[in-house]
């Protein structure tokens, strides 16, 4: 089975404890354990392949089957990732639309950690969601040894420690969280990709308060 087809099937609900629809905690910039910059996409321009600023940038990625043929990043694609006025916390939001043809798509930023992790390290990945009708995301992190093909840096894709979680957005504001848990075969690692994947055509997803904090 291709890469392509793995990450595009339905995820399984994560076992962890701290998986799934949180509440009663606080998060974001204000919460003082937020390793991502620019939360609430204050601050993030609006580009061809996505927004962000100097500090990181999230980017939009789309997967279609057209003839049997598996096609990334269609330069046609009608999917769009942009900010929009419409934020929870703030002033803006992340706006995901899936359009007609691409089997999904999803955006994904990068965390760059000062030092290779240390096995038995918990990160918690969150964020705030609401969708215009019910709509179905997955949350989706990795680790990798070295940096993506593609990412103008070089190197070798290997990836290590993983975890996702499926999840229904509904039209009301709800966080959403997934952990993840370094072992030894991330010992030498130092990236973790941050990835929310949208699986439901014609329906706009908008995200806020993203968030990545180190668990005691």
């Amino acid at each position: 089975m291709s890469v392509a087809r793995k990450l595009g099937l339905i995820a399984v609900m994560l076992l962890w404890s701290c998986s799934g629809p949180a509440a009663g905690r606080t998060y974001g910039e204000d919460s003082g354990g937020n390793l991502l910059p620019d939360a609430s996409f204050e601050l993030a321009e609006n580009t061809a392949a996505g927004f962000g600023t100097d500090a990181g940038y999230w980017v939009k990625r789309t997967y279609a089957e057209q003839n049997g043929r598996e096609i990334y990043n269609a330069p046609d694609s009608k999917s769009t990732l942009s900010k929009i006025p419409a934020g929870l916390s703030g002033k803006c939001a992340a706006a995901m639309t899936l359009a007609p043809g691409d089997q999904w798509m999803y955006m994904q930023t990068w965390y760059i950690a000062g030092e290779p992790f240390k096995p038995g390290t918990r990160y918690l990945f969150s964020l705030a969601a609401r969708a215009d009708k019910p709509a179905q995301i997955n949350l989706f992190t990795d680790v990798w040894r070295q940096p993506e093909k593609g990412q103008g840096e070089g190197g070798e894709n290997k990836n290590a420690d993983s975890e996702r979680g499926n999840f229904v957005v509904t039209p009301d504001w709800q966080r959403y969280e997934i952990c993840l848990f370094i072992t030894a075969d991330s010992a030498d690692a130092k990236r973790i990709r941050l990835i929310v994947q949208d699986f439901t055509p014609g329906v706009r997803v908008l995200l806020d308060d993203v968030c990545l904090e180190k668990l005691p």
